[in-house]
């Protein structure tokens, strides 16, 4: 392992490995299809030699035009689009040509060439977030997420297709997980954990509602059934960790939340708050919340927790509108769009369901119930979704509300009936679930 000192960074030789360039190249000039193999692995960017770029790029090129990719042929095309000199002209292609006497281990050199690549995206991700850093004008949250958003890059891995068997080993995968409830995540909801078995792993679950209509309160008890048992991260944009951790008291203690703003309570009050403290501190849910709180910052602390050996039971983010855009400069749909295509990538990169609070537009207010036309920006939150459900009362005084949910990729739509408690801000399950017809 080389030692490079950090004073010394910007003039260190990249990481790469020229002899596995060249001889990824000399097996597809030895045998063509290899080419198919190797670019499942590599691209021409990969190469740090640009003329090895250059090289894998025609070679690729005439693979796909089902030109033969021989010496002969491979002159006559670079010449013709003035790049021979550029790739070192006939004493570099008979070097490539001679790299390996065989064809057998493209894949073992592209995998090398691959990896180096990776490093070299890795080393300028650094060099970034150190010049960042001395940079006075880039905030710190800014730069981190800068440096996160290249590291994903430098470490991701091109999309391919499977066949037939993968595919079905994979899917007996998720049957069998979803037979032991091994990738489903209960609600503490009855009635939807009965019908769709909880969240599930990797889902984008949008929970939508006109303000004042208790979207918080219902994501918090779902979150405090979760984190019985599993860590769950609560994204706290709308409210301070104080005001949240309040409710939670409330809620757990069945305490007027409007006596403790009032500073009206009564003894008893006090002991069934202490207690439902001390029941709350045995807790596992995490929350973030204080200030401008970004997709970088959501993902950096689910990812932490992820590593613990219990996993991430839920991520819940309250809510869309308050999340701050990565370029603030684009429009908001285009904003909010950006937003939920990384949740749903966050969600499945760490296999863990997330439950994003939204709310409704003005339109909602024109007719006696929610559609998925009334979430705000709803084309890219719609699309991205796997789980769209909308709580529906009347006003803000009525006790009788609705869990509608208007879409879900694995199960029939529905209305579970609740029962609202203001006082307390808690949900009750009132009825039977029916179907529901938009």
């Amino acid at each position: 392992m080389r030692n490079v000192s950090l004073t010394n960074l910007d003039a260190a030789v990249p990481p790469s490995d020229l002899d596995a360039e060249k001889g990824v190249l000399g097996s597809m000039l030895l045998d063509p299809n290899t080419v198919d193999q190797v670019t499942r692995i590599i691209e021409d960017v990969d190469f740090h030699a640009r003329e090895n770029g250059i090289l894998f790029r025609h070679m690729v090129e005439m693979r796909d035009a089902g030109e033969p990719s021989d010496g002969t042929t491979l002159s006559a095309r670079l010449r013709a689009g003035g790049e021979f000199e550029a790739i070192g002209g006939t004493a570099y292609l008979a070097e490539v040509a001679t790299a390996v006497p065989y064809a057998a281990n493209a894949v073992h050199y592209a995998t090398i060439v691959r990896e180096k690549s990776q490093r070299r995206r890795l080393v300028s991700a650094g060099l970034d977030l150190i010049r960042n850093a001395h940079d006075d004008r880039a905030t710190t949250s800014k730069a981190v997420e800068a440096a996160e958003n290249a590291i994903a890059a430098a470490t991701g891995q091109h999309a391919g297709v499977v066949d037939s068997k993968a595919g079905m080993v994979a899917a007996i995968d998720v049957i069998d997980a979803a037979g032991d409830r091994g990738r489903l995540v209960e609600t503490g909801l009855r009635r939807y954990d009965a019908e769709y078995g909880g969240f599930g792993a990797g889902e984008l679950v949008v929970l939508a509602a006109r303000p004042g209509i208790g979207k918080s309160a219902l994501a918090l008890a779902i979150a405090e059934h979760i984190a019985a048992r599993q860590p769950v991260l609560f994204a706290s944009i709308e409210m301070s960790a104080a005001e949240l951790n309040i409710r939670r008291l409330c809620m757990a203690a069945g305490v007027d939340s409007q006596r403790v703003r009032t500073g009206q309570l009564d003894a008893g009050d006090r002991r069934a708050l202490i207690a439902a403290g001390n029941d709350l501190a045995t807790s596992k849910l995490f929350i973030l919340g204080g200030g401008e709180v970004g997709v970088g910052e959501i993902r950096r602390e689910a990812r932490r927790l992820a590593a613990k050996p219990e996993g991430l039971g839920l991520i819940v983010i309250d809510y869309l509108g308050l999340i701050a855009p990565e370029d603030p400069r684009i429009r908001r749909h285009e904003q909010i769009g950006a937003i939920t295509r990384r949740l749903k990538i966050t969600a499945g990169e760490l296999a863990t369901p997330i439950l994003l609070l939204s709310q409704l537009n003005r339109e909602s207010d024109k007719t006696e119930e929610p559609r998925l036309s009334h979430l705000r920006e709803s084309g890219s939150i719609e699309q991205d979704a796997d789980v769209a459900a909308f709580i529906h009362r009347q006003d803000q005084q009525s006790d009788e509300a609705e869990l509608i949910v208007a879409k879900h990729r694995h199960g029939p739509l529905q209305r579970i009936c609740l029962h609202w408690d203001g006082a307390t801000t808690t949900f009750s399950e009132a009825s039977a679930a029916r179907e529901w017809e938009p």
